[in-house]
């Protein structure tokens, strides 16, 4: 990170009109998405880890079959949470709207739609752990799982939102008038 931001800030010196400026705050932008897509996909592998993890605990060890369920239900708040510190931390830039609704797409994309269907494809299937089959409760066998985190991802969309709001009462009053060349 601080090597993009020593090359941002010779470009920066060397710009001498606003073109320059305008293909540098692209480059920036570009970094960001790469950043955000590098992020969320290492979160989807962590939270797999963690649900299959569970997932075996669950079929070898433990009797109560709830501990996936509260994963899954803490995992699009887990996200929305992430998605605030980045933004604090200056991954997620205040570029403008239309650059923050593309970095917001981007990590609802890849961090809650993924994260959430690959967690209930694995909680109905077998291929991960063996599970038990037979009695008509096995008939679907998980097929009705993936659903369930498409509409889970609203938890993670109201966390989204609370987040932007915070973000522009407490960050962007003070930045509204700085633009991205003096904040890096």
């Amino acid at each position: 990170m601080n090597n993009v931001n020593d090359n941002v800030k010779e470009n920066i010196s060397d710009a001498d009109n606003l073109d320059d400026l305008d293909k540098l705050d692209e480059e920036i932008n570009e970094v960001t998405k790469i950043q955000i897509l590098k992020y969320s996909i290492l979160i989807n592998f962590i939270s797999w880890g963690i649900f299959t993890f569970f997932d075996f605990l669950d079929e070898h060890y433990i009797e109560y079959s709830g501990y996936n369920g509260i994963f899954i239900f803490v995992m699009p708040v887990i996200i929305g949470i992430l998605y605030f510190v980045l933004r604090f931390k200056g991954i997620v830039n205040n570029v403008g709207i239309k650059k923050r609704i593309i970095n917001f797409l981007i990590w609802i994309l890849t961090s809650g739609v993924i994260s959430s269907y690959i967690s209930f494809l694995a909680l109905g299937n077998s291929w991960i752990v063996h599970q038990n089959t037979g009695g008509w409760e096995n008939f679907l066998n998980g097929i009705e799982y993936p659903f369930f985190g498409f509409l889970l991802i609203v938890i993670t969309l109201v966390l989204f939102i609370i987040s932007d709001i915070i973000c522009l009462l407490f960050i962007g009053k003070e930045e509204k008038n700085i633009n991205i060349y003096k904040r890096i």
